[in-house]
This record gives C-alpha cells, sequence and structure tokens, in this order.
C-alpha cells in the first residue's frame, strides 16, 4: 500500500509540474537559441495577401406597391359596410316552445 502511495504522489507531482512549466516537460524538442540580435525578425513591412473582392448579390425585399394598399382598403371597407348593412340576425330570443303534457311510462 505504501508503495502505491509513493507512485501516485510522483505522478501526482509530475502532473502539476508538466502543466505548471510546460517547457520542461519530457519527450520536447528542445529550441535552439541563437545569439543576440539574430532572431530572425525581419525589418520588412508585413505584406497582406487576401483573396480578389467579388461582386456579391444582394437580394431586395419585394416591397407591396401603393395599388395593393388601395384595393385592400376596399375590401376592407366593403366587409365593414356589409356586416352593418346585414344587421346578423335579430337580437331577441324566440319563445321556447310550451311545454308538452302527459303521463311518461317507461318499463322493463
Amino acid at each position: 500500500m505504501e508503495a502505491l502511495k509513493r507512485v501516485f504522489v510522483l505522478l501526482l507531482v509530475v502532473t502539476v509540474l508538466n502543466l505548471s512549466f510546460s517547457s520542461i516537460s519530457f519527450g520536447q524538442v528542445g529550441q535552439v537559441v541563437s545569439a543576440p540580435g539574430q532572431t530572425g525578425v525581419t525589418q520588412h513591412a508585413p505584406v497582406f495577401v487576401s483573396s480578389p473582392e467579388e461582386a456579391i448579390p444582394v437580394e431586395k425585399k419585394k416591397k407591396i406597391s401603393g395599388w395593393t394598399w388601395v384595393i385592400l382598403g376596399v375590401l376592407v371597407a366593403g366587409g365593414v359596410v356589409a356586416a352593418l348593412v346585414g344587421g346578423g340576425g335579430g337580437g331577441s330570443n324566440p319563445t321556447p316552445p310550451p311545454a308538452a303534457k302527459g303521463n311518461a311510462s317507461f318499463s322493463w
């Protein structure tokens, strides 16, 4: 059990060191550092290379013409006039039929 604890502690220490100091991890190729002043950085201005511009077609939304609104307004006005003139079928309740009088017999 003691050996298992030691292996676990060693694995934990190596993991923490690997995560904290990634430059000392195992199997990593060392970077060659050149002499000061020879870092390989050029003094030229950067060149930005991009693809050529293309004409992207833009779809325009179809507008509703003025005549469509006129026709729609006439239809709505006609519907309102028809509803007012029609009356809707009377507002009074008809009298209920008189209750039938008589005997009813049921048998099994």
